[in-house]
């Protein structure tokens, strides 16, 4: 569903559709999703219409492109088993191709400071004055911070997304429409892209401040950002 529109806190021509912005979550679960269309359908004078799907028809063959890793950036050898055991048995399957490589015109990291900037700016529509003046304390002192000592990844890029700085957005919206054409262009080479979205298995809901939330990936203390960043990516 689109959600094209002016986007808030932008100037007069700020009509993007904003990357991050989605008409969802609508189900946490098939009983979600049944119970909302029920919802939706019993107040029409006449059912809606049910798409046709059957313009879709089956290929005869597909191309699947991997991604599981970046440099620094691992995932846990239980969710990486697990994936492996899958591909071994897509490429088994006739008419499978599959590629083991995320193309290298696509940059992990700058993909994800692009989405916690464009997050930062969602969340700074609903900012006042003295709020996003203590953000760009924030992005200021974990910038500092971060030359001496571990914080979280993005989490300076994510304070400096609030701060409505006119240069910082036109640099993001350009390198965002960039990425748009990359990841259109994937799309076009590979019919599939198959990746994991978290390093680790499910967890427990942590209670502390995202800063001391450390993850467990292949038995080591990991940031809880990495939980966010092959998500975002």
């Amino acid at each position: 569903m689109s959600v094209r529109g002016h986007v808030p806190g932008g100037g007069p021509q700020a009509t993007d559709e904003p990357d991050l912005s989605t008409a969802g979550p609508m189900a946490r679960s098939a009983a979600d999703l049944r119970l909302m269309m029920r919802a939706l359908s019993t107040f029409w004078v006449e059912p809606p219409r049910i798409p046709d799907f059957s313009r879709y028809q089956a290929k005869a063959n597909y191309r699947v492109c991997t991604w599981f890793s970046a440099p620094h950036h691992e995932i846990d050898q239980q969710i990486a088993q697990r994936f492996q055991s899958f591909i071994d048995k897509l490429r088994a399957q006739p008419g499978v191709e599959v590629d083991d490589a995320m193309p290298a015109d696509i940059d992990p990291d700058a993909l994800f400071d692009i989405a916690v900037k464009l997050s930062g700016r969602l969340v700074s529509t609903a900012l006042n004055g003295r709020q996003r003046l203590t953000a760009g304390l924030a992005a200021l002192g974990f910038r500092l911070v971060g030359k001496l000592a571990d914080v979280p990844e993005g989490i300076t890029s994510y304070y400096q997304g609030m701060l409505k700085d006119s240069g910082e957005q036109r640099n993001t919206d350009k390198l965002r429409h960039e990425y748009s054409r990359v990841i259109e262009n994937l799309f076009a080479r590979y019919d599939v892209l198959l990746t994991p979205v978290s390093p680790v298995l499910a967890f427990a809901h942590m209670q502390q401040p995202v800063r001391k939330r450390k993850l467990i990936v292949n038995g080591e203390p990991q940031d809880y950002n990495e939980h966010l960043f092959l998500e975002t990516c």
